[in-house]
């Protein structure tokens, strides 16, 4: 090996040591956390029928206690809850004797940033012209909860024409995204 190469492996050599020790080189790794929030619309319903009697006397309809349904959602773009009936008031041994239906809906303590709105405060059955669904409607415009107050009503019509026993309706609760 000549001089001119001994220059250069001692120049390389000396790069090398450079890099190598250098106090200002580093070595940076990072690792990424990330947590993943599931859609979540839940609509809860009281878990106890309600059960009441009928005054015996007068035209008066038979008003139910405000229940409460716990509405939650998480989508930026809020939610609906429908809240309806399939049938009117159906007498359970004899299905042909009927009554209507009516429902009352308002909101109440909602939390989160989303506005709850109610779109159909109220809305009646009608069997004698076929119309035994009564739907009431909230909506909210982003994420939260609400509890929906829910008041059903046994419409009693002509007392006289009561049949002697059970009437019955099913309300069913629906949450879907907007």
């Amino acid at each position: 090996m000549g001089i001119p190469t001994l220059k250069r492996l001692a120049l390389l050599l000396l790069l090398m040591g450079v890099l190598v020790d250098s106090p200002t080189w580093s070595e940076t790794q990072t690792q990424v956390y990330r947590v993943l929030i599931n859609p979540k619309l839940f609509l809860t319903a009281p878990p106890w029928d309600m059960v009441q009697s009928y005054p015996g006397s007068g035209t008066a309809n038979v008003v139910f206690a405000p229940q409460p349904w716990l509405a939650e959602c998480n989508s930026p773009l809020g939610c609906s809850v429908l809240l309806e009936t399939q049938t009117a008031f159906v007498h359970t041994t004899t299905p042909s004797s009927k009554r209507d239906v009516q429902l009352d809906v308002v909101t109440e303590v909602d939390s989160g940033p989303a506005t709850w709105s109610v779109v159909t405060a109220s809305s009646s059955t009608d069997y004698r012209r076929g119309n035994e669904n009564a739907r009431v409607r909230v909506s909210a415009n982003g994420v939260g909860e609400a509890k929906v107050r829910l008041t059903v009503t046994f419409i009693t019509g002509a007392p006289g024409t009561l049949q002697e026993g059970d009437y019955t309706t099913t309300v069913v609760g629906t949450i879907s995204g907007n």
